[in-house]
């Protein structure tokens, strides 16, 4: 389960956001990016346990926690990693740490509107079992 994690926004909290402005100062479209290299986003899931805030913006950060490895279709990537113990393969862990990883991303694409306002990753915390 993905416990924490900050991003820090360009300044949208204090001025009007203007995405082409964005992409110009940057020179990327981070959305075309994902669509180039061939990454659909999944909708962003809801909650599934009994709390309110998926999102918290404050000082110009968004902070996110609680994003499990949900597919598409609403099932849990579930499993223990570790074949020589029995468990799962690395790969398998690959899958659900990817898919966590996607879900956050969708997430800020619903809170934010544009993915272009993330200025850059300031920490990833995640747990595989």
């Amino acid at each position: 389960m993905l416990h924490a994690r900050a991003l820090n926004l360009v300044p949208a909290f204090r001025r009007v956001y203007n995405p082409a402005s964005a992409i110009q100062a940057r020179g990327l479209h981070v959305e075309k990016r994902l669509d180039d290299l061939g990454i659909d986003l999944p909708p962003a899931p809801t909650p599934k346990a009994n709390y309110n805030i998926v999102c918290h913006a404050s000082g110009g950060m968004m902070y996110i926690s609680g994003h499990l490895p949900l597919k598409t279709d609403g099932t849990l990537i579930t499993g223990r990693i570790g074949p020589a113990s029995g468990g799962e393969t690395i790969k398998h862990g690959y899958e659900a740490a990817r898919q966590a990883g996607l879900n956050i991303i969708s997430t800020l694409k619903e809170q934010l509107g544009n993915l272009d306002r993330v200025e850059k990753v300031v920490k990833v915390c995640l747990r595989l079992h």
